[in-house]
Protein backbone atom coordinates (compact mmCIF):
# COMPACT_ATOMS: atom_id res chain seq x y z
CA UNK A 1 0.00 0.00 0.00
CA UNK A 2 1.03 3.61 -1.09
CA UNK A 3 1.83 5.84 2.28
CA UNK A 4 3.28 9.36 1.04
CA UNK A 5 5.73 11.03 3.81
CA UNK A 6 4.32 13.08 6.37
CA UNK A 7 3.92 17.08 5.59
CA UNK A 8 5.67 18.19 9.03
CA UNK A 9 9.12 16.34 7.54
CA UNK A 10 9.12 19.81 5.40
CA UNK A 11 9.31 21.52 9.20
CA UNK A 12 12.60 19.86 9.81
CA UNK A 13 14.55 23.18 8.88
CA UNK A 14 18.08 21.71 10.81
CA UNK A 15 17.62 18.39 8.56
CA UNK A 16 20.89 17.34 7.26
CA UNK A 17 20.02 14.32 5.82
CA UNK A 18 16.83 12.18 4.54
CA UNK A 19 17.04 8.73 3.86
CA UNK A 20 13.60 7.46 2.19
CA UNK A 21 15.18 4.32 0.10
CA UNK A 22 12.79 1.78 2.42
CA UNK A 23 9.49 3.56 2.20
CA UNK A 24 7.73 1.12 0.24
CA UNK A 25 5.77 2.46 -2.92
CA UNK A 26 6.90 6.19 -2.70
CA UNK A 27 6.70 7.42 -5.72
CA UNK A 28 6.22 11.77 -4.70
CA UNK A 29 7.41 13.74 -2.09
CA UNK A 30 5.84 16.64 -0.26
CA UNK A 31 5.61 20.29 -1.10
CA UNK A 32 7.87 22.36 0.71
CA UNK A 33 10.51 20.33 0.66
CA UNK A 34 13.01 22.68 -0.38
CA UNK A 35 12.06 24.45 2.50
CA UNK A 36 14.99 21.91 4.23
CA UNK A 37 17.51 24.56 3.66
CA UNK A 38 20.30 22.52 5.47
CA UNK A 39 19.56 18.96 3.78
CA UNK A 40 22.93 17.85 2.08
CA UNK A 41 21.40 14.20 1.80
CA UNK A 42 17.97 13.19 -0.08
CA UNK A 43 18.23 9.36 -0.01
CA UNK A 44 15.88 8.06 -2.54
CA UNK A 45 15.12 4.48 -4.13
CA UNK A 46 16.69 3.31 -7.55
CA UNK A 47 17.96 5.76 -10.32
CA UNK A 48 17.39 8.83 -8.23
CA UNK A 49 13.58 9.99 -10.11
CA UNK A 50 12.38 11.63 -6.76
CA UNK A 51 14.92 14.15 -7.03
CA UNK A 52 13.18 15.72 -9.89
CA UNK A 53 9.91 15.73 -7.80
CA UNK A 54 11.50 18.71 -5.90
CA UNK A 55 9.76 22.08 -6.36
CA UNK A 56 12.73 24.77 -6.10
CA UNK A 57 15.42 22.73 -5.31
CA UNK A 58 17.50 25.93 -5.70
CA UNK A 59 16.54 26.71 -2.31
CA UNK A 60 18.52 23.51 -0.62
CA UNK A 61 22.10 25.50 -1.45
CA UNK A 62 23.78 22.93 0.82
CA UNK A 63 22.76 19.96 -1.43
CA UNK A 64 25.57 17.48 -1.69
CA UNK A 65 23.83 14.97 -4.28
CA UNK A 66 21.18 15.53 -6.73
CA UNK A 67 20.65 12.51 -9.22
CA UNK A 68 17.96 13.40 -11.83
CA UNK A 69 16.56 16.42 -12.76
CA UNK A 70 13.68 16.76 -15.08
CA UNK A 71 13.25 20.44 -16.55
CA UNK A 72 9.45 21.13 -17.11
CA UNK A 73 8.03 25.00 -17.95
CA UNK A 74 6.29 25.58 -15.09
CA UNK A 75 7.79 27.65 -11.79
CA UNK A 76 10.22 26.14 -9.67
CA UNK A 77 11.40 23.22 -12.31
CA UNK A 78 13.07 25.30 -14.41
CA UNK A 79 16.99 24.76 -15.35
CA UNK A 80 17.76 27.86 -13.16
CA UNK A 81 16.98 25.79 -10.17
CA UNK A 82 20.49 23.96 -10.19
CA UNK A 83 22.32 27.38 -10.58
CA UNK A 84 22.13 27.44 -6.93
CA UNK A 85 23.63 23.85 -6.41
CA UNK A 86 27.14 24.36 -6.53
CA UNK A 87 28.01 21.37 -4.24
CA UNK A 88 26.58 18.60 -5.94
CA UNK A 89 28.92 15.48 -6.36
CA UNK A 90 28.55 12.32 -7.95
CA UNK A 91 26.46 12.34 -10.68
CA UNK A 92 23.72 13.80 -12.31
CA UNK A 93 21.24 13.44 -15.53
CA UNK A 94 19.41 16.30 -16.59
CA UNK A 95 16.45 15.41 -18.88
CA UNK A 96 14.09 16.83 -20.97
CA UNK A 97 16.25 19.98 -22.31
CA UNK A 98 13.79 20.61 -25.22
CA UNK A 99 12.39 22.17 -22.18
CA UNK A 100 15.38 25.32 -22.25
CA UNK A 101 14.90 28.32 -24.63
CA UNK A 102 17.99 29.08 -25.13
CA UNK A 103 22.14 29.37 -24.14
CA UNK A 104 21.43 32.38 -21.62
CA UNK A 105 18.78 30.47 -20.21
CA UNK A 106 20.84 27.16 -19.95
CA UNK A 107 23.97 29.04 -18.57
CA UNK A 108 21.69 29.59 -15.75
CA UNK A 109 22.41 26.41 -14.56
CA UNK A 110 25.87 27.13 -13.85
CA UNK A 111 26.82 23.48 -15.08
CA UNK A 112 30.73 24.67 -15.18
CA UNK A 113 30.72 25.60 -11.75
CA UNK A 114 30.23 22.49 -10.50
CA UNK A 115 33.44 20.93 -9.92
CA UNK A 116 32.90 18.09 -7.92
CA UNK A 117 30.31 16.80 -10.86
CA UNK A 118 31.89 13.20 -11.78
CA UNK A 119 29.23 12.15 -13.68
CA UNK A 120 26.60 14.45 -15.99
CA UNK A 121 24.04 13.06 -18.97
CA UNK A 122 22.17 15.09 -21.01
CA UNK A 123 18.83 14.37 -22.73
CA UNK A 124 16.48 15.63 -24.80
CA UNK A 125 12.77 13.73 -25.25
CA UNK A 126 13.58 12.67 -28.46
CA UNK A 127 15.28 14.38 -31.12
CA UNK A 128 12.63 16.74 -32.44
CA UNK A 129 11.49 17.57 -29.24
CA UNK A 130 12.56 21.07 -30.18
CA UNK A 131 14.34 22.68 -33.30
CA UNK A 132 18.40 21.50 -33.59
CA UNK A 133 19.75 25.19 -34.04
CA UNK A 134 18.32 25.51 -30.27
CA UNK A 135 19.60 22.68 -29.26
CA UNK A 136 23.21 23.49 -29.96
CA UNK A 137 22.41 27.04 -28.50
CA UNK A 138 21.40 25.05 -25.31
CA UNK A 139 24.57 22.55 -25.56
CA UNK A 140 27.17 25.30 -25.95
CA UNK A 141 25.28 26.73 -22.58
CA UNK A 142 25.61 23.49 -20.63
CA UNK A 143 29.53 23.40 -20.36
CA UNK A 144 31.24 21.60 -17.84
CA UNK A 145 33.61 21.82 -15.49
CA UNK A 146 37.06 20.44 -16.55
CA UNK A 147 36.99 17.76 -13.82
CA UNK A 148 34.04 16.10 -15.50
CA UNK A 149 34.95 12.28 -16.09
CA UNK A 150 31.97 11.27 -17.76
CA UNK A 151 29.48 12.39 -20.13
CA UNK A 152 26.16 10.97 -21.91
CA UNK A 153 24.29 13.11 -24.67
CA UNK A 154 21.09 11.58 -25.39
CA UNK A 155 18.47 12.29 -28.39
CA UNK A 156 20.63 15.46 -29.52
CA UNK A 157 19.71 16.89 -33.12
CA UNK A 158 22.71 19.29 -33.23
CA UNK A 159 26.31 19.30 -34.01
CA UNK A 160 29.07 18.44 -31.27
CA UNK A 161 29.54 21.77 -29.42
CA UNK A 162 32.44 23.96 -29.33
CA UNK A 163 33.33 23.03 -26.00
CA UNK A 164 33.46 19.49 -26.97
CA UNK A 165 35.25 19.97 -30.70
CA UNK A 166 37.61 22.92 -30.54
CA UNK A 167 40.36 23.16 -28.03
CA UNK A 168 38.28 20.70 -25.79
CA UNK A 169 38.41 21.71 -21.75
CA UNK A 170 37.61 18.29 -20.79
CA UNK A 171 41.49 17.26 -20.49
CA UNK A 172 39.85 15.08 -17.88
CA UNK A 173 36.52 12.77 -19.05
CA UNK A 174 37.41 9.07 -19.18
CA UNK A 175 34.16 7.88 -20.52
CA UNK A 176 32.08 9.85 -23.90
CA UNK A 177 28.78 8.19 -24.53
CA UNK A 178 26.62 9.57 -27.46
CA UNK A 179 23.26 8.22 -28.22
CA UNK A 180 20.82 9.20 -30.82
CA UNK A 181 22.39 12.28 -31.72
CA UNK A 182 21.39 12.03 -35.30
CA UNK A 183 23.04 15.08 -36.52
CA UNK A 184 26.29 14.77 -35.33
CA UNK A 185 28.93 14.46 -38.37
CA UNK A 186 32.31 15.08 -36.87
CA UNK A 187 33.65 13.80 -33.49
CA UNK A 188 36.01 15.58 -30.76
CA UNK A 189 39.73 15.19 -31.50
CA UNK A 190 40.37 12.27 -28.58
CA UNK A 191 43.92 13.24 -28.56
CA UNK A 192 42.96 16.06 -26.36
CA UNK A 193 41.47 13.55 -23.79
CA UNK A 194 44.42 11.40 -22.67
CA UNK A 195 42.35 9.94 -19.85
CA UNK A 196 39.73 8.87 -21.76
CA UNK A 197 39.06 4.97 -21.79
CA UNK A 198 35.67 4.12 -22.80
CA UNK A 199 34.23 5.70 -26.10
CA UNK A 200 30.27 4.38 -27.12
CA UNK A 201 28.55 5.85 -30.28
CA UNK A 202 24.82 4.11 -30.80
CA UNK A 203 22.61 5.38 -33.46
CA UNK A 204 25.10 8.47 -34.82
CA UNK A 205 23.10 8.19 -38.12
CA UNK A 206 25.65 10.92 -39.99
CA UNK A 207 28.42 9.88 -38.85
CA UNK A 208 30.14 9.56 -42.40
CA UNK A 209 33.43 7.67 -41.14
CA UNK A 210 35.29 7.29 -37.81
CA UNK A 211 39.17 7.39 -37.61
CA UNK A 212 41.55 7.66 -35.21
CA UNK A 213 45.10 8.12 -35.41
CA UNK A 214 47.54 8.27 -32.18
CA UNK A 215 50.62 7.63 -34.24
CA UNK A 216 51.52 11.67 -33.89
CA UNK A 217 50.16 12.38 -30.21
CA UNK A 218 53.57 13.03 -27.92
CA UNK A 219 52.06 10.97 -25.27
CA UNK A 220 53.13 7.11 -25.23
CA UNK A 221 50.09 5.56 -24.61
CA UNK A 222 46.78 6.72 -23.95
CA UNK A 223 44.45 5.14 -22.10
CA UNK A 224 41.24 4.55 -24.92
CA UNK A 225 40.87 0.82 -23.69
CA UNK A 226 36.83 0.09 -25.36
CA UNK A 227 35.28 1.29 -28.53
CA UNK A 228 31.93 0.80 -29.09
CA UNK A 229 29.70 1.38 -32.60
CA UNK A 230 26.20 0.37 -32.07
CA UNK A 231 23.49 1.17 -35.54
CA UNK A 232 25.39 4.09 -37.34
CA UNK A 233 24.81 2.45 -40.32
CA UNK A 234 23.01 5.03 -42.99
CA UNK A 235 26.56 6.35 -43.76
CA UNK A 236 29.55 5.62 -42.02
CA UNK A 237 31.67 3.05 -44.37
CA UNK A 238 34.96 2.85 -42.94
CA UNK A 239 36.30 2.70 -39.78
CA UNK A 240 40.23 2.96 -39.08
CA UNK A 241 42.23 2.79 -35.79
CA UNK A 242 46.20 3.37 -35.60
CA UNK A 243 48.59 3.16 -32.74
CA UNK A 244 45.55 2.98 -30.11
CA UNK A 245 48.18 1.41 -27.72
CA UNK A 246 45.72 0.73 -25.07
CA UNK A 247 42.59 -0.85 -27.08
CA UNK A 248 41.39 -3.84 -25.85
CA UNK A 249 38.02 -4.44 -26.69
CA UNK A 250 36.22 -2.95 -29.92
CA UNK A 251 32.62 -3.81 -30.75
CA UNK A 252 30.98 -3.20 -34.05
CA UNK A 253 27.26 -3.99 -34.30
CA UNK A 254 24.40 -2.47 -36.77
CA UNK A 255 26.48 -0.62 -39.44
CA UNK A 256 24.94 -1.85 -42.60
CA UNK A 257 27.07 0.52 -44.76
CA UNK A 258 30.90 -0.48 -43.38
CA UNK A 259 32.56 -1.60 -46.01
CA UNK A 260 35.98 -1.27 -44.45
CA UNK A 261 37.67 -1.83 -41.51
CA UNK A 262 41.20 -1.34 -40.75
CA UNK A 263 43.10 -1.85 -37.23
CA UNK A 264 47.00 -0.75 -37.07
CA UNK A 265 49.41 -1.03 -34.50
CA UNK A 266 46.81 -1.62 -31.75
CA UNK A 267 49.02 -4.40 -29.79
CA UNK A 268 46.92 -4.76 -26.82
CA UNK A 269 42.88 -5.74 -28.67
CA UNK A 270 42.11 -8.82 -27.20
CA UNK A 271 38.37 -8.96 -28.77
CA UNK A 272 37.20 -7.81 -31.62
CA UNK A 273 33.08 -8.02 -32.19
CA UNK A 274 31.67 -7.16 -35.77
CA UNK A 275 27.87 -8.10 -36.42
CA UNK A 276 25.34 -7.21 -38.73
CA UNK A 277 27.28 -5.31 -40.82
CA UNK A 278 27.02 -7.12 -43.96
CA UNK A 279 28.32 -4.85 -46.55
CA UNK A 280 32.24 -5.40 -44.83
CA UNK A 281 34.70 -5.96 -48.30
CA UNK A 282 37.97 -5.11 -46.40
CA UNK A 283 39.04 -6.36 -43.20
CA UNK A 284 42.68 -4.88 -42.80
CA UNK A 285 44.78 -5.56 -39.53
CA UNK A 286 48.51 -4.99 -39.31
CA UNK A 287 50.70 -5.42 -36.47
CA UNK A 288 48.74 -7.09 -34.34
CA UNK A 289 49.99 -9.67 -31.58
CA UNK A 290 50.98 -12.75 -32.55
CA UNK A 291 49.06 -16.32 -31.84
CA UNK A 292 48.77 -19.61 -33.06
CA UNK A 293 45.47 -19.27 -34.39
CA UNK A 294 43.40 -17.20 -36.35
CA UNK A 295 40.48 -17.66 -38.22
CA UNK A 296 37.37 -15.50 -39.70
CA UNK A 297 35.24 -15.82 -42.33
CA UNK A 298 32.56 -13.04 -43.08
CA UNK A 299 29.70 -12.76 -45.79
CA UNK A 300 31.12 -10.88 -48.65
CA UNK A 301 34.49 -10.81 -47.65
CA UNK A 302 36.02 -9.57 -51.16
CA UNK A 303 39.60 -8.57 -49.75
CA UNK A 304 41.64 -9.07 -46.80
CA UNK A 305 45.34 -8.40 -45.54
CA UNK A 306 46.88 -10.01 -42.40
CA UNK A 307 50.45 -8.69 -41.52
CA UNK A 308 50.51 -11.19 -38.59
CA UNK A 309 48.41 -13.84 -36.90
CA UNK A 310 46.37 -12.49 -34.13
CA UNK A 311 45.93 -13.09 -30.91
CA UNK A 312 42.04 -11.82 -30.70
CA UNK A 313 38.54 -13.21 -29.96
CA UNK A 314 36.72 -12.52 -33.11
CA UNK A 315 33.11 -12.55 -33.63
CA UNK A 316 31.74 -12.11 -37.00
CA UNK A 317 28.12 -12.17 -37.85
CA UNK A 318 25.94 -12.04 -40.59
CA UNK A 319 22.71 -9.83 -41.55
CA UNK A 320 20.29 -11.85 -38.96
CA UNK A 321 23.06 -11.77 -35.87
CA UNK A 322 24.58 -15.75 -37.01
CA UNK A 323 27.65 -16.04 -35.57
CA UNK A 324 29.57 -18.22 -38.56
Amino acid sequence: MQKPLPKHICELYHLQILDVRHWNGLNDLPEGMNNLVNLRYLLVPGSGSLHSKISRVGDLEFLQELKEFSVQKKDGFDISQLGNLKEINGSLSILDLENVADKEEAARAGIKQKKHLRTLSLSWGCASASPAAIQEKVMEGLKPHENLAHLTVVNYAGAIPLWLAKNPSLTNLESLHLQDCAAVKLLPPFQTMPFLTTLSLVGLSSLNDFHIDFRSYEKDELELSEIEILKCSALITSIGLHSCKALTKLSINGCGALAKLSIKDCGALTKLSITNCGALASLELEGMPSSDQFDAQYPRMLSTSIWLHLKLTISLANHYGDYL
